[in-house]
C-alpha cells in the first residue's frame, strides 16, 4: 500500500488481484475487484475491470481514503451471472503527522514582540497546541521574547511531534568613549567628550 497526492488530497493505493479458476462452462467476458468500505462490495459499488478469461490477475488500485478499512472481493461475469470470491479487507495508511513553520524574530533589544508558527497536516484531525515555556495554546504563539520555544502538536489519534523555535533580537546599542578633552582651569566649561 502506498500513499499519494490527489487534487491536495491525500490518498492511498494498493495492488489487488484474483484468480478464476473455472469459467462454469462458459467464458468469462468480465473479471476484476469490487471494492467499499462495507462488507462484500459488489459490482454496484466500485468496480475495477482488469481482463476476461480464466487464471491469475492483479492491478493497482489509485485513490483509495487513507486510514480507511478497505473490503474488496474479486469477482468474474459471464452469460451465466457474476461470480464473487471471498470478502478480504486491509485498512489503509494514514500520511504521517507532520508540520511546517514560520516564525518572525524580535525587532529591537528586549523588545517581545516576536512570534511562531506552526501549520500541521497529516495524521488525524483537529490538532492541538501546546506551547513551552509559554505561547498558549493555538497555532500561532505571539508577543515572545528572545528565547526558545518548543510547540508540541497532537493530532486526534494522540500522535505527537514537536517543533523547536529560536527567537532572536538585534545586538544591543554597544556606546565606548572615543576621546576626551579635560577643562584646563578649576571651574572651567572648556572640557568636551
Amino acid at each position: 500500500i502506498r500513499r499519494q497526492r490527489q487534487m491536495c488530497k491525500e490518498t492511498a493505493s494498493a495492488v489487488l488481484g484474483g484468480d478464476v479458476t473455472s469459467d462454469g462452462g462458459d467464458t468469462v467476458i468480465e473479471r476484476g475487484i469490487v471494492w467499499s468500505t462495507t462488507i462484500n462490495p459488489t459490482v454496484s459499488d466500485t468496480k475495477i475491470s482488469i481482463g476476461n478469461g480464466t487464471g491469475s490477475y492483479s492491478s493497482t488500485i489509485n485513490f483509495l481514503p487513507q486510514g480507511t478499512t478497505i473490503n474488496f472481493r474479486a469477482y468474474a461475469i459471464n452469460s451465466l451471472g457474476t461470480s464473487y470470491g471471498t470478502n478480504r479487507t486491509f485498512t489503509t495508511l494514514l500520511s504521517p503527522l507532520s508540520a511546517t513553520q514560520s516564525q518572525t524574530n524580535a525587532s529591537c533589544n528586549w523588545s517581545c514582540n516576536g512570534s511562531a508558527t506552526v501549520t500541521a497536516s497529516g495524521g488525524v484531525a483537529p490538532y492541538t497546541y501546546s506551547w513551552s515555556p509559554s505561547g498558549g495554546t493555538g497555532s500561532t504563539a505571539s508577543s515572545l521574547c528572545a528565547g526558545t520555544y518548543i510547540c508540541t502538536i497532537t493530532d486526534s489519534a494522540s500522535n505527537s511531534i514537536t517543533r523547536s523555535f529560536t527567537i532572536t533580537q538585534p545586538t544591543a546599542i554597544s556606546v565606548t568613549p572615543a576621546s576626551q578633552t579635560n577643562v584646563s582651569f578649576f571651574g572651567g566649561s572648556n572640557g568636551d567628550a
